[in-house]
């Protein structure tokens, strides 16, 4: 089989769409039937059958295969996303390695050549690769979790303000789509996730109710969103766009499925570029919505993001604040 494919470059090697269903095909040539579409069990079972011709018995891939059958698809997509991605780079140094045998400074010197493509990147890794330690060792493979004794630097905190014209230079070369997004989110000053998983049943009569997705299970509490003149505008202009397709998502695309996070990330990006906007990233929109909010005077910045801790929410605002001040009005001497 080639690597090279004319179409449906959303899939990943040896996985193709054919007859109105997803195959993989092995290395024998043999087609294997994935499901009807790419979505969270199909990626499962593609890990699991992609995976077992490198599996060595009682090798730390083992382990990673469990992981990623038993563990991962039960994530949010985004997440079970990020670990197909993750997974790989673990899976070419440490795969052939006995879990017993695996010291922290192996993750450390891992972590050293990874890092100088991409210190998040290689956070993320280390982040995966200690959640599947303390998966083996519930499974009673190891005793220990290596992970543990790692520690790694932070990156600088992002501290990017959006300005007004920056924004608006981004809109003016998106598609309605993306306008619609980038005016909600500034709005409502909500994540991109939760910004996507909005349901029509959503809209009640006085406000928009939203789950914030990275609130813990135990506590998670609805967020009501009061209507303000502005917001019932850009619901008003997105409700009456596409009205002839059905779909109880109030962002949608093809067939009134919602958009993936991947999906409208592309988007965006494209009219970042076509914007000629440096180092702008759709989350600097919710740091640009709470911090507005502050110099507006508002009180419920904290309330609006959804927050546990005014902390925080200082997070987002404070390292974005430009504290303005007047000089003395004097020159000594003249």
């Amino acid at each position: 089989m080639t690597n090279t494919r004319k179409t449906d470059h959303h899939l990943p090697n040896r996985v193709y769409q054919k007859h109105g269903a997803i195959y993989y095909v092995d290395h024998s040539n043999k087609w294997k039937r994935l499901g009807t579409e790419w979505n969270t069990e199909s990626k499962a079972l593609w890990v699991k059958l992609s995976e077992q011709h490198q599996t060595i018995r009682g090798s730390m891939v083992e382990v990673m295969n469990r992981y990623m059958e038993d563990v991962a698809p039960k994530k949010s997509p985004r997440s079970f996303n990020d670990n197909l991605r993750q997974i790989k780079p673990l899976q070419a140094v440490f795969g052939k390695m006995r879990p017993i045998d695996i010291k922290p400074t192996h993750i450390y010197r891992y972590i050293d050549k990874r890092k100088i493509n991409s210190l998040v990147g290689a956070r993320q890794e280390k982040a995966l690769l200690s959640h599947i330690f303390t998966k083996a060792i519930e499974w009673g493979i190891v005793e220990r979790n290596p992970c543990k004794e790692v520690k790694m630097e932070k990156p600088p905190e992002r501290d990017r303000y959006i300005t007004d014209e920056e924004f608006s230079a981004v809109k003016s070369v998106s598609n309605e789509t993306v306008k619609n997004i980038m005016d909600f989110a500034y709005l409502t000053a909500q994540r991109i996730g939760d910004i996507l998983n909005v349901k029509l049943t959503d809209l009640g009569d006085d406000g928009v109710f939203i789950i914030p997705g990275k609130t813990k299970n135990s506590t998670k509490k609805k967020l009501l969103i009061k209507w303000t003149p502005e917001l019932k505008v850009i619901v008003d202009r997105i409700r009456k766009q596409d009205n002839n397709i059905n779909s109880i998502y109030l962002f949608f695309g093809r067939g009134g499925k919602p958009y993936t996070y991947y999906g409208f990330s592309s988007m965006f990006r494209r009219s970042v570029l076509k914007a000629g906007v440096k180092d702008f990233h759709f989350h600097d929109i919710r740091a640009k919505a709470l911090t507005d909010n502050e110099r507006m005077g508002n009180q419920n910045t904290q309330l609006l993001a959804g927050h546990s801790t005014r902390q925080m929410t200082d997070h987002y605002v404070k390292q974005r604040f430009v504290e303005e001040v007047t000089p003395l009005h004097r020159i000594i001497g003249e």
